[in-house]
C-alpha cells in the first residue's frame, strides 16, 4: 500500500492514543501482534477476521467457535438455556485460555465488554479494533440477545464500552474498507 493511500485511510480511522490512559490500566501496545475485534453483534468482525486470514496471513481466532468447542454449545444454545449471567461466565473462561503465539486476529462477541474483567485479557491479547457499522445494517438472524432485546437497546448498553476499550475504531461501510483500514492501522502502529 502506498503512502499517500495509508495516510488517506488513517485520517478516516479513529486511532486512540493509549499511551497515557490509566482508567482501565491501558498502556502502549509495543511489539503488536494480534488484532482483537469488537463491536456490536454482525457488525462484521467474523467475516474481516477471514478476510484477514485470506489475505494478510492471520490465522483466525473466532470466540465463538472457541466456545462452541469448549462448551459443546453455540453462544446462542447456551444463553436459551442457562441464561446470559452463566453464558458471559463461560464466554470470559473461553477468553482467558487464549494464548496466541502472534500475527492472530481474534473475532469476539458483541457483548464481551459487557464484563470489566474482560478488558485486561483482551488488551493483554491485541491491538483491540472496535469495528462500527450503522444500527439499521445488523442482523439479529441467530442472536438471541440482539432479536429479544434488540439493537437499540444493546447499544445503549455497550456502545461507551467500545469507544473506551479500543485503540482504534473503524467503519465498516465496506468490508474491503474495513480490512484496509484495519491493516493501515496495523502496520502503522506495529
Amino acid at each position: 500500500m502506498n503512502e499517500e493511500l495509508r495516510r488517506r485511510l488513517l485520517q478516516s480511522c479513529i486511532l486512540h492514543d493509549n499511551a497515557d490512559k490509566d482508567t482501565h490500566g491501558r498502556t502502549g501496545t509495543p511489539g503488536l501482534k494480534n488484532i482483537v475485534l469488537i463491536g456490536m453483534p454482525g457488525c462484521g468482525k467474523s467475516t474481516v477476521s477471514k478476510i484477514l486470514s485470506k489475505e494478510h496471513g492471520f490465522r483466525i481466532i473466532d470466540a465463538d467457535e472457541e466456545f462452541l468447542r469448549q462448551n459443546g454449545m453455540t453462544p446462542a444454545e447456551c444463553i436459551t438455556e442457562y441464561g446470559e449471567p452463566e453464558f458471559r461466565r463461560r464466554e470470559s473462561e473461553v477468553l482467558k485460555s487464549l494464548k496466541p503465539d502472534g500475527r492472530a486476529c481474534i473475532a469476539t462477541g458483541g457483548g464481551v465488554v459487557t464484563r470489566p474483567e474482560n478488558f485486561p485479557v483482551l488488551k493483554n491479547l491485541g491491538f483491540i479494533v472496535y469495528i462500527r457499522r450503522d444500527l439499521d445494517k445488523l442482523s439479529v438472524k441467530g442472536r438471541p440477545l440482539s432479536a429479544g432485546k434488540g439493537v437499540e437497546k444493546l447499544f445503549e448498553e455497550r456502545g461507551r464500552f467500545y469507544t473506551e476499550w479500543a485503540d482504534a475504531e473503524v467503519e465498516n461501510v465496506s468490508l474491503r474498507d474495513a480490512v484496509n483500514r484495519i491493516m493501515a492501522l496495523y502496520k502503522t502502529n506495529s
